[in-house]
């Protein structure tokens, strides 16, 4: 009788992936050091190659690549310096031109020697009651010598149809991942005290060690990679049965369609090309918006998208359009997409939607284009180089020479200064910002003032600046001038623009109630019998208070330059019951209710 011997832990393993693979479908064994790529069609040579390298650290692709010798070919066709001198053994197949996948996947990192961060699970059954705590059981385990490695495989390879298809997939196991993150998350917090850090690692061009080689990250501890479940009998699971749990679940990532505006060499994003759609009911795509306003590491979209953000000063409804417009680019939006966002966006303030605008929907694709490209995130961040460049103004001072002057005045004052803010209006505004917090300077009447500027400085932060001499100050002021930054307002330029935004904000923000007496008690705006909003003056600068907003001297001239009307009769309360209590009556354009036909008489004396 013949004798059979047991499979390798490594043919074992492969087989149990791609099985079913074709000989056309190419596996990546990819070994360190020396970073060589080795091809095979054949498993069996795969895995035997692999254990063969018993001096390396030895892993593999968990996608399967087309032939090697075209993808060569291809990638001199499309970046011949690059690869003019390569060969098979020097490339590595792009997650974009990956033909299918065995599963979804996950790497645990287990805290030891051969990790820098503290917030690993400490031993492998932390490890391992993450992987308990998840909604489906894993088709394999695998201890990789510094951690696990967990697999969730299909009934039967996915084999991509197409770049939407391929999409589908990669979209999926970074889903997937994001739900891991989340358990990994509550369970860390359990256990010591902060989230359990789980490496991102979706990419469809990603390597994992092979079963049954050695980890030689540490040379003076080398560790097996180890196959520690492997059953034919044990659960497989269908694409669509994960997704529809991850729907249940809300997990839901930004999808990455292919860009219509590529970055060139020098990193910007070139100009992109074809008009905009401007409709009054767009909205952005429902997957690709709730991505970003539920992502919990990253809170700006949503405090953006609700008017919250609170480290710029930029609060008009412009300057949240280019927030929201850079972040929908750094998820890889279209042009098309983002311009639907800004509109839904502009709608759901209130605001004119300038769909008679296209102008001004390509000025905020580009500027928001270049500041993704530059990595910045804030309206204010590309004022200084826009204005320059408008106007012909001298280059602005290097990083290095900012920092320098940033250091010298946190000295000087005694305090972390942050950065010195210039917003356009009549008259001009100055802020600066102070341990990552701005407050409102006021005029240059008020920077030249050292008396003034100190004041304006202990109202926002109950810390008073050192006395300064005329001639010292001045210096000081010299200085701040050397690194402002002009802040682009758009709609608030004048007093009038900037307190209607506010105005807006603080209505979209409050309940309206429904009669003056519910509106007094309990400090809300409310609704006039006619449909126009009232509001108490005292309550609406408590508000502006919370946002540090102390730009308006008066209310009274701007107030009545927008239309608003001030009203001190009395209000009925009862039979022959009245209360005194001054309002302002808004005008129609910041109530939602339209104008009556014939309005009632107003129960107020």
């Amino acid at each position: 009788m013949e004798k059979i011997e047991p499979a390798s832990p490594a043919t074992t393993w492969l087989h149990s992936l791609f099985g079913t693979k074709k000989n056309d479908e190419f596996l990546l064994i990819f070994t360190l050091p020396g970073e060589t790529s080795n091809w095979f069609s054949s498993l069996d040579k795969a895995a035997a190659y692999a254990e063969s390298a018993k001096d390396y650290n030895v892993y593999f692709g968990t996608a399967l690549s087309p032939d090697p010798r075209e993808l060569l070919k291809k990638y001199q066709a499309e970046e011949p310096d690059k690869y003019k001198n390569k060969s098979i053994n020097g490339i590595r197949c792009k997650a974009e031109e990956t033909l299918g996948i065995a599963g979804l996947w996950v790497d645990l990192d287990i805290k030891g020697p051969g990790h820098k961060k503290t917030n690993l699970p400490r031993t492998e059954e932390e490890a391992l009651e993450i992987i308990a705590e998840l909604h489906f059981e894993p088709s394999h385990l695998v201890f990789s010598g510094g951690g696990l490695q967990a697999w969730w495989t299909f009934p039967e390879l996915w084999r991509f149809s197409g770049p939407e298809d391929r999409q589908r997939a990669a979209l999926l196991v970074e889903r997937w991942q994001t739900y891991v993150k989340k358990i990994a998350k509550e369970q860390g917090l359990k256990k010591i005290g902060q989230p359990f850090e789980v490496d991102s690692t979706h990419d469809l061009a990603r390597v994992f060690r092979v079963p049954g080689t050695f980890n030689r990250k540490d040379p003076k501890n080398i560790k097996p990679v180890l196959l520690v479940q492997t059953d034919e009998a044990i659960q497989k699971y269908e694409p669509g049965k994960i997704e529809k749990f991850l729907d249940q679940e809300k997990i839901f990532l930004a999808p990455r369609p292919a860009r219509t505006s590529e970055p060139d060499k020098a990193g910007k994003i070139k100009n992109f090309s074809g008009p905009l759609a401007l409709h009054k009911d767009a909205s952005p795509e429902f997957n690709a918006f709730q991505a970003l306003l539920e992502d919990e590491d990253d809170k700006r979209f949503r405090q953006s998208w609700e008017h919250k953000r609170r480290d710029f000063t930029d609060q008009s409804t412009s300057g949240y359009d280019l927030s929201l417009a850079t972040l929908a680019f750094g998820a890889d939006w279209t042009p098309q997409e983002v311009t639907n966002l800004v509109i839904a966006h502009r709608r759901k303030w209130n605001e004119d939607l300038k769909l008679d605008r296209p102008d001004y929907y390509q000025r905020t694709i580009t500027r928001a284009q270049e500041a993704f490209a530059a990595g910045n995130t804030t309206p204010e961040m590309l004022a200084d180089q826009t204005r320059d460049a408008r106007s012909g103004q001298k280059e602005p001072i290097s990083a290095e020479k900012r920092k320098e002057i940033l250091d010298d005045l946190s000295a000087t004052f005694g305090v972390e200064v942050n950065g010195w803010y210039k917003l356009a209006g009549s008259p001009e505004t100055y802020i600066i910002e102070i341990d990552r917090l701005r407050v409102v300077i006021g005029t240059a009447d008020s920077v030249l003032n050292p008396k003034a500027f100190a004041r304006a400085v202990y109202s926002a932060f109950d810390f008073a600046l050192p006395t300064f001499k005329p001639k010292t100050w001045q210096g000081v002021v010299n200085k701040l001038g050397k690194i402002k930054t002009d802040l682009v307002p758009d709609e608030t330029e004048t007093e009038e623009g900037l307190l209607s935004y506010w105005l807006r904000k603080y209505l979209a923000e409050k309940p309206i109630l429904e009669n003056a007496v519910e509106g007094i008690g309990e400090g809300q705006p409310w609704y006039h019998k006619d449909g126009r909003v009232c509001f108490q003056i005292q309550e609406f600068r408590k508000y502006l208070q919370v946002y540090r907003v102390n730009e308006f001297k008066t209310f009274t001239k701007i107030l009545n330059n927008i239309g608003a009307e001030y009203d001190s009769s009395k209000i009925a309360i009862g039979p022959d019951q009245y209360i005194g209590r001054a309002k302002w009556i808004l005008p129609w354009a910041f109530s939602n209710k339209q104008p009556q036909a014939e309005q009632e008489q107003e129960d107020e004396q």
